[in-house]
């Protein structure tokens, strides 16, 4: 009997592993993806709209802070686009 208790418990370790690996490799963007799709949308975003787009919600709150500025500032004209 040992062995059938070892045998389930590698076994719901190994499912318990894979679970999380799938789970992590599922979250899919980086900090810096979010950053980028953020700044696209901002840019893509009606002059005088304040709304915080979608893509914005999983950044901080100084992070969103700062690209919304860099994006006033691009189409001020007053801050190179960088495209």
């Amino acid at each position: 009997m040992p062995t059938r208790t070892r045998a389930r418990r590698t076994l719901a370790v190994l499912a318990l592993t894979g679970l999380v690996a799938a789970g992590l490799a599922g979250c899919g963007k980086s900090y810096d993806d979010h950053v980028k799709a953020c700044t696209a949308a901002l840019r893509a975003r009606a002059d005088g709209d304040k709304a915080k787009p979608e893509a914005c919600k999983p950044l901080k709150e100084d992070d969103y802070d700062l690209v919304d500025a860099h994006v006033a500032l691009e189409k001020a004209g007053l801050f190179p686009s960088r495209g």
